[in-house]
């Protein structure tokens, strides 16, 4: 949890008590899986010959028709 204000309620601090709450590093894109899909799908992009035109150019490019 980041300290914001949303984090701080009663009824959160109440319910958030069942849990165990892991420590996590703060900045740690290398930790979120998020972050290696879209470098993933970015790499995936950037590799194709011409940039995509449109949305619909960035989906057929990275789910191809097999």
């Amino acid at each position: 949890q980041d300290n914001a204000p949303c984090y701080k309620g009663r009824i959160v601090e109440d319910h958030s008590s069942d849990f165990q709450v892991m420590p996590w590093p703060q900045n740690s894109p290398d930790l979120n899986p998020t972050e290696h899909l879209c470098s993933c799908l970015e790499n995936q992009i950037r590799d194709t010959t011409l940039p995509p035109r449109n949305e619909r150019e960035v989906g057929e490019r990275l789910v191809p028709d097999t």
